[in-house]
């Protein structure tokens, strides 16, 4: 099952693509920025997506929520930003704050991606 990775930090990308594989997923990416995500996001054939809300000073990982969430995928925002923060038609989306332990990943990332399968 693949899923995309949209994050900015390229050592926790890493480390969450490597979560995911241990997971028993394929990780996509991962995607620096909104506009790359979209792009992929677009022609990708993906199960859902682990995104980072606060991409920097890029665009925040919103948009591609949106696309993700209009072609009824699912979404996991891994993010150092408050819940709050994240706009209202988009905090059904699954959560999980940074820190977080390498269980708490596991165990949401098979939470989100495995009920849908």
């Amino acid at each position: 099952m693949k899923i995309m990775v949209v994050e900015d930090d390229a050592l926790l990308a890493e480390h969450v693509c490597q979560l995911l594989r241990e997971a028993g997923f394929e990780p996509v990416g991962p995607f620096a920025t909104a506009a790359s995500a979209l792009e992929e996001a677009r022609r990708l054939d993906a199960a859902g997506a682990v995104i980072d809300y606060d991409l920097g000073s890029e665009a925040s990982g919103a948009e591609v929520a949106r696309l993700l969430c209009a072609l009824d995928l699912p979404v996991l925002f891994v993010t150092g930003v408050p819940r709050a923060t994240i706009p209202t038609e988009l905090r059904a989306c699954s959560f999980l704050a940074k820190p977080f332990s390498e269980q708490d990943f596991e165990r949401m990332a098979l939470a989100v991606f495995t009920a849908r399968s």
